[in-house]
């Protein structure tokens, strides 16, 4: 769910049709918190959507991403309609999408890992390490949701395991890590905790 600069919010609905085959993304908007909610929109195309995700540019445009292709659609008009999804050849899991105060759009994912790519012109096109793949975070399941900080990076938390299997399910944790992209966009850092921050500080002036 995403807020909208309108103070309306935003929820994308993934789900399979009774008629058809392939799953589809239906979007809602709600305009008094909650209360009650109306279906702006169906997305769909010739195969599965599915975990999908959207946010708002700041120039008012939508964009969503959906599990598995990679698939990408954007709306001018408030989620009402959307372009036919279209993928750039890079497979994701779980993908969410964050806008960050300098206009980046941020994609986080799962794919043998839990990985990052970005774009700077609003999901037209991205940077990533590779065609198919994004810049690696961690190597564990992924899963993961992030938020900005007040110092641009990124505080994300994921799963270790997916617990699919009874061992997974057992050993299962939620992790969390801190990301920045870095400012010539040629990649990302892995940061440490602030509270680790503040000790290794305190540590060198005793």
């Amino acid at each position: 769910m995403v807020l909208l600069k309108d103070g309306s919010a935003l929820l994308t609905v993934s789900g399979q049709p009774r008629e058809g085959h392939f799953g589809q993304v239906g979007v809602f908007r709600t305009k008094d918190r909650g209360e009650t909610w109306e279906l702006l929109s169906v997305v769909k195309t010739d195969h599965d959507l599915s975990e999908t995700a959207a946010v708002q540019l700041q120039n008012g445009r939508l964009v969503m991403a959906s599990r598995r292709q990679g698939n990408l659609a954007w709306s001018d008009d408030g989620g009402f309609t959307w372009t036919k999804p279209v993928t750039f050849g890079m497979p994701m899991f779980a993908p969410s999408l964050y806008v960050l105060r300098d206009g980046t759009l941020v994609c986080l994912f799962s794919s043998q890992g839990l990985r990052m790519i970005f774009s700077r012109d609003g999901g037209e096109t991205w940077i990533a390490p590779g065609p198919t793949q994004g810049f690696l975070v961690d190597r564990s399941y992924g899963y993961g949701k992030a938020m900005e900080l007040p110092d641009g990076s990124l505080y994300i938390v994921y799963l270790s395991t997916g617990g699919h299997r009874t061992k997974d399910a057992q050993t299962n944790s939620i992790w969390s890590i801190r990301v920045r992209v870095r400012p010539d966009y040629a990649g990302i850092d892995l940061l440490p905790a602030p509270e680790r921050e503040a000790h290794s500080r305190g540590t060198r002036k005793r």
